[in-house]
């Protein structure tokens, strides 16, 4: 191989605020528990409790 990589230690830059990450194309992920019932199967519910019992997508199909 000729010549080096480009930018080795870009893994390793901190991005500050989420702003800087969202100006650099990544968008946040959220998850599913934190979702309201509607918009994901692992949605709703009172506090933190138990995961469920069959991990699934956010189209309700299993996800193992």
């Amino acid at each position: 191989m000729l010549g080096e990589i480009s930018g080795p230690f870009n893994n390793f830059i901190m991005r500050a605020k989420a702003g800087k990450s969202r100006l650099l194309g990544f968008k946040p992920k959220v998850r599913g528990v934190a979702k309201n019932p509607c918009d994901h199967p692992h949605g709703g519910g009172n506090g933190k409790k138990s995961p469920p019992v069959v991990p699934v997508t956010a189209y309700g199909k299993p996800a193992k």
